[in-house]
């Protein structure tokens, strides 16, 4: 389970707390970010291992990825799983993704629905994730087809298509998960599997136009003409950039999802 965290020491319990009671072994890899002062953690959670690595100062989000990337791809492990600081992982997450990719070892991700809460822990909205491969390239062209705190990856997978694209700032997961559906099946499991605390200083809500444009270059990136996919994807990033944030807030709640 990889946590990457920066200046997250009131909310980094939360989540090792919600992973002590999934019975399948695994270990914690949390990466500090550089936070002032430096984060505490204990030295498990219930049966897991928590291993945590410092990064002299903050090198963002991307870096702070492929720091605790490399350090799984270099331990010999099978599968990477990802959370952040202050996510509560649905009991039996871990076990019912593992199990999944037991049991399909053609799927190269498998990820999940995800509940929001606001701040006093009250009900935002529910992101869902189409479940089919079909559905999830289809997806892309709109938004990210995962939650990235809501997946488990093949290690062996990212060893062949690269971990996270530190060029592709506020967009590394979109950048990762759409490289990697486009070579391996993938799938979602239609149900929520970890909560989110939304916090008004968060890294998406500090930077949501700028996440939205780097959302549109990738877009682009993958733009095929005689797509009307391509066109409407856009077209939603666009209508991202001019909507104020609580009436994007109101449209999240109306439809379920979020990108």
């Amino acid at each position: 389970m990889l946590i990457p965290a920066f200046n997250a020491q009131d909310d980094l319990p939360r989540t090792l707390a919600s992973l002590e009671s999934d019975t399948v072994p695994f270990d914690i890899v949390v990466v500090d970010d550089g936070s002032e002062p430096p984060l505490q953690a204990p030295d498990a959670a219930g049966p897991h291992r928590i291993v945590l690595i410092r990064l002299p100062q903050n090198r963002g989000v991307a870096q702070a990825l492929n720091v605790g990337a490399s350090w799984v791809l270099e331990h010999g492990f099978d599968y990477l799983a990802r959370l952040d600081a202050g996510d509560i992982n649905a009991p039996g997450r871990l076990s019912r993704q593992l199990a999944f990719l037991e049991e399909r070892p053609e799927i190269a991700v498998v990820g999940a629905w995800t509940r929001h809460l606001d701040e006093r822990l009250r009900p935002l909205y529910v992101t869902r994730y189409p479940e089919s491969w079909e559905g999830i390239l289809r997806c892309f062209h709109y938004r990210t087809a995962f939650s990235h705190v809501a997946c488990t990856i093949r290690a062996s997978v990212l060893r062949r298509t690269g971990i996270y694209d530190e060029r592709c700032r506020l967009a590394e997961d979109y950048d990762l998960f759409w490289r990697v559906a486009t070579r391996f099946p993938c799938a979602n499991i239609p149900e929520v599997l970890v909560t989110r605390v939304e916090s008004s200083g968060s890294l998406t809500h500090r930077n949501r136009f700028a996440m939205a444009r780097a959302r549109l270059v990738l877009q682009w990136r993958h733009f095929a003409w005689s797509r009307l996919d391509c066109w409407l994807g856009v077209g939603r990033s666009l209508v991202l950039l001019l909507v104020p944030p609580a009436l994007a807030l109101t449209l999240k709640r109306a439809a379920g999802t979020v990108g």
